[in-house]
């Protein structure tokens, strides 16, 4: 099923075994690598990557791809000495990019947010890990805050007992009805 027409816009390739071969001079190309390593199989698509010195090599079957590495690696291609591997599955495209830069963005805000909540807190606890915002105020206002809450709170508490005593008359007022009925 190599090179069969999908329709418009596309071709379907097999993927192949590949295998990488680094350690190639600037002046690789495609014709040299298909001379190379052509002998060892059915090669279905040599990939040369502008960036760097490696190219990838898809051979149509495992044990091609095999007698590749062992053969080739350590060789001499070109007048360049050359490691031969097994390589996995081509990554999609931009892949590593997006990785990298999620990783560095999160570890950046993670460690400023991190780092200055510390130093926010260091500002206000004293050496007991007690808060010194609080030591700070007079004992009276300390004092007549936990009244007003207190106060607020027994105010609640009085509202909610009046709120339950007239659902319960109501209640009280309905099964009379019910009953009379």
């Amino acid at each position: 099923m190599t090179n069969v027409p999908l329709g418009p816009g596309g071709w379907h390739y097999e993927k192949g075994h590949r295998i990488c071969v680094s350690g190639l001079g600037e002046r690789a190309t495609k014709t040299m690598l298909q001379g190379a390593f052509g002998e060892f199989g059915h090669i279905i698509k040599i990939e040369t990557p502008r960036s760097g010195s490696a190219a990838y090599i898809s051979f149509k079957d495992r044990g091609d791809a095999e007698d590749a590495v062992k053969a080739m690696d350590g060789e001499q291609i070109d007048g360049q000495r050359v490691a031969v591997s097994r390589a996995g599955e081509r990554p999609p495209p931009n892949a590593a990019k997006k990785e990298a830069q999620q990783t560095k963005a999160s570890e950046v805000l993670t460690t400023v947010n991190f780092e200055r909540e510390e130093k926010r807190t260091a500002r206000y606890l004293d050496s007991t890990g007690m808060d010194k915002r609080i030591q700070k105020l007079p004992a009276v206002e300390v004092a007549a805050a936990a009244d007003a809450r207190r106060q607020a709170s027994d105010e609640k508490v009085a509202a909610a007992a009046r709120a339950v005593e007239g659902l319960a008359a109501a209640a009280g007022l309905a099964a009379g009805k019910a009953a009379r009925a």
